[in-house]
Order: structure tokens, then C-alpha cells, then sequence
């Protein structure tokens, strides 16, 4: 790990830090961290926290949840490193919901000139991270007919697995 953990900032910080508005952000530092360590590579991070910037990004993204969320992270790369960036993105969304974070994953080309970029830089994915106001269960159509083994159509070869999925009525 490159510098000191969150845990180390808020032991030794000089003035208090206020759980509620520095928790979350701490929390995308460690997110950013699980990517940098998965991912080396020519991609940047741009946290997100004003309120106007998110409402212009979801206004061009087409994107309400997006402008409700208290933060985002706009993952940014340039030309040629775009799967690195893809793949970091996947680790912070990955990494939030292990830190108990409700990430909402974002395609978004097209929002370059709102997060003020250098020409050599493009955004390739935004990650918006909040607290889901309520727990939403799947129902169980959810899956039905999407899973697939080996070829569009295919069963799968293991019977304990075929049995647990025909149970749950998902084939």
C-alpha cells in the first residue's frame, strides 16, 4: 500500500474529522487503493462531491440516480489505456460494495468537457457510490433464461449445480 491507510489518517489527524462528510471519502481511498494494486496502469481517478457537477453529468448521461448519489468516481485514461481503466473501475465498484458502499456503474463517454480533462484524457466509466435507502430482493425471473453454460443454451454438466438452480426455478 502506497502511504498511510485511512485508519493511520484518522489516528493521527490534528483536528477531527467528521465521520458523516471524511467516512466516505475514506472509503473511496480505499476503494482507489484495491484498483491501483489490481490494476497498474495509465488511469486516473476524479472524485466527484459537488452536488452541480453531478447533476451536469447526469443531465448528459441521461443518468437520475446518478445526480442523487453523494459521490462519484470518473475513471479517466488515455488513448490506449482504456481496458486498464475499464478494469479499475470494476475494482472500485467492487471494492465499494465491500465496504458496505451502494456503487451505481456508469458507461460515460461524452462528459470529458465537464470534468474539465486534458485533450490526452478520457473518461471511460463512473462509478456514483451512496447508501441504498432501501435492500431491493430479486425476484426470481431475474436470472431466468440469461444463465448459460459452455454455448448460448447449454445446461450445465454439474448435476448439484443444475439441481440448485432448477430448485431456485431459474431453468
Amino acid at each position: 500500500m502506497c502511504g498511510p491507510s485511512p485508519t493511520e489518517i484518522l489516528k493521527n489527524a490534528e483536528t477531527p474529522l467528521s465521520y458523516k462528510q471524511d467516512a466516505p471519502r475514506l472509503l473511496l481511498v480505499e476503494a482507489l487503493e484495491v484498483a491501483a494494486r489490481n490494476c497498474p496502469g495509465g488511469w486516473h481517478a476524479v472524485i466527484i462531491d459537488d452536488r452541480e457537477v453531478l447533476s451536469q453529468l447526469a443531465a448528459r448521461l441521461g443518468s437520475g440516480l446518478l445526480g442523487e448519489a453523494p459521490y462519484a468516481v470518473a475513471v479517466v485514461a488515455p488513448e490506449g489505456s482504456e481496458h486498464e481503466a475499464l478494469r479499475a473501475s470494476v475494482y472500485v465498484e467492487v471494492a465499494a460494495r465491500f465496504l458496505g458502499l451502494t456503487p451505481l456503474w456508469v458507461a460515460a463517454g461524452g462528459v470529458d468537457g465537464v470534468l474539465g480533462l486534458p485533450k490526452n484524457l478520457r473518461c471511460v466509466a463512473l462509478v456514483a457510490l451512496g447508501k441504498a435507502g432501501k435492500t431491493r430482493q430479486p425476484d426470481d425471473r431475474s436470472l431466468r433464461g440469461r444463465v448459460h453454460f459452455n454455448k448460448y443454451g447449454g445446461a450445465s454438466g454439474s448435476m448439484l449445480l443444475q439441481s440448485l438452480l432448477k430448485a431456485k426455478g431459474l431453468v
